[in-house]
């Protein structure tokens, strides 16, 4: 480490030192999530047909790995090492579109991928002619040739330009988490299609020309926006994993020319031409997503600032499905390898915060007169307990447990087709089982307390009416005539929700 430090040029150096970090941060903040288990993975388990049973056993295995791979990164770099960095970032990327989010998530997570690629391409590595000794052997980042160090600004430079236009057509498109993350430091979830914006000019900006002061807003705005990650609840994990996207960036501001880092040495008419046509394509595609991007609504995902009145009605009048995901959970720790129900210490379980939502989930219902008839839940503790704690009682279904045995699919139908005798039926369970269940809701979307309202259809499945959670139905009052939003929420701000048809 310290020959390492003392040889070579200044920039070389550092440059080395921020790629390395970069890429190792976001291996062991993935590993991290990995050994503590996280059930948002398990769709991404489920592209390649593995069950969520056994998700839970790979999860450690592959986060252990990570951790593994992002330690040696720091220590004993090697090509192989980055080269499997390289590869696996950008499979778990691709794995969410194919998973059904949207392919902004893939752009999103191009410092995971373009940090440890461009860190190949500083040290020379040449993947045509390369022997298994080349991809084992120690490598470091010397002296650059004007040709190497374009190339990897030019890999640097799309990296942070591909980042930022991902970030921001999240946004755009209203990602429930983004908007949770303003309203949880006091700043209104109604600017994120502005925050969009901007994130994806920065990001076009960059791709055309990036100058210091230009990275230098990147680079502030990054570590500020993913440090809402910890500073809204979220194990500090979150922070660490995106060390590529403030690494893409840095890197970039501290190679010497930053503001022509990139540019290809060619002729003057033609670097004039190529730069005349970077900007037009930049212009034409802004204007494309301008186009195609759908308005953001006033609401974020689906999720409505005050629950549509006929919902409420029917809901007060019984026969209806919530199925909803535990409330609030402790992060700090995870599922054991081998869960025992009856033990709650081998679970993720409920927080406080988390418990004190269930009760006040209840204490809403029965103020707003919702009747609650059957209560089953997942015999997870967080499932179990957010049904108790909510309405007093919770009949533990493995049904609603992670799984895929044809018993439990066709419990999970039935429950939700078939029609309530008494008041509404609340299931309690998973993210990843009502992802499976319900199209309409965006992957990853579904916050913990959110319930679903579904109305059964018999044999003709069921009709998805809307998502809500404790905030929405906390911000109603019982009336005369029915329910009617809260003064403090403005009528403009209600979205009605599409009913859409599922058979079996």
């Amino acid at each position: 480490m310290i020959r390492w430090w003392t040889e070579g040029g200044r920039e070389e150096r550092v440059l080395e030192a921020i790629l390395r970090v970069g890429a190792a941060g976001c291996f062991i903040g993935h590993g991290a999530f990995g050994i503590l288990g996280k059930d948002a993975w398990l769709p991404y388990f489920a592209v390649v047909g593995i069950p969520a049973s056994w998700a839970w056993y790979l999860m450690p295995m592959v986060g252990g790995l990570d951790i593994v791979m992002g330690a040696l990164a720091l220590t004993v770099p090697r090509p192989a090492i980055f080269g499997y960095m390289v590869a696996w970032a950008t499979w778990t990327a691709l794995l969410r579109p194919l998973a059904g989010e949207s392919v902004f998530e893939t752009l999103e997570r191009a410092g995971n991928y373009g940090i440890p690629l461009a860190f190949l391409v500083a040290v020379g590595f040449t993947f045509r002619d390369a022997s298994i000794r080349d991809w084992l052997r120690p490598v470091r980042i010397g002296r650059m040739t004007p040709m190497v160090r374009q190339r990897v600004a030019w890999v640097l430079r799309g990296s942070a330009a591909l980042l930022l236009v991902g970030h921001g057509g999240l946004a755009l498109s209203g990602k429930a988490l983004l908007a949770d993350h303003l309203a949880g430091v006091g700043v209104d979830p109604g600017l994120l299609t502005t925050v969009g914006w901007g994130e994806i000019v920065l990001g076009l900006v960059i791709a055309v020309r990036p100058a210091p002061a230009v990275l230098i807003v990147a680079l502030l705005w990054k570590v500020g926006t993913e440090a809402l990650y910890p500073v809204t609840g979220a194990p500090i994990w979150e922070f660490v994993e995106r060390a590529g996207s403030y690494a893409a960036p840095l890197a970039l501001l501290t190679m010497s020319g930053a503001p022509s880092a990139g540019t290809i040495p060619v002729a003057g008419r033609w670097r004039r031409h190529g730069t005349i046509a970077l900007s037009a394509a930049t212009l034409l595609g802004t204007a494309m997503l301008a186009g195609a991007m759908p308005a953001p609504p006033r609401t974020v995902q689906g999720i409505p600032a005050a629950p549509v009145q006929d919902v409420l009605d029917r809901l007060r009048s019984g026969g209806l499905v919530l199925a909803c995901r535990h409330a609030i959970t402790d992060r700090s720790r995870g599922d054991a390898r081998q869960v025992d129900f009856d033990d709650p210490s081998t679970q993720r379980v409920l927080s406080d915060e988390g418990r004190a939502q269930a009760r006040r989930l209840g204490e809403v219902f029965r103020a707003l007169g919702i009747p609650v008839g059957e209560v089953l839940g997942s015999p997870y503790a967080r499932a179990h307990d957010s049904g108790v704690l909510a309405f007093g009682r919770s009949e533990r279904s493995d049904a609603l447990a992670f799984g895929n045995r044809e018993e439990q699919r066709q419990e999970r139908h039935r429950l939700l087709r078939s029609r309530p005798s008494d008041g509404n039926r609340v299931l309690m369970t998973h993210q990843g089982v009502l992802y499976d269940l319900v199209d309409e809701v965006e992957r990853g979307s579904i916050r913990e307390g959110d319930c679903l309202v579904l109305e059964p259809l018999g044999d003709d499945g069921f009709a998805y009416l809307g998502r809500y959670g404790p905030e929405e139905f906390d911000g109603l009052e019982p009336s005369e005539t029915g329910l009617h939003t809260s003064r403090t929420t403005p009528t403009s701000a209600r979205a009605p929700q599409a009913v859409i048809i599922h058979g079996w």
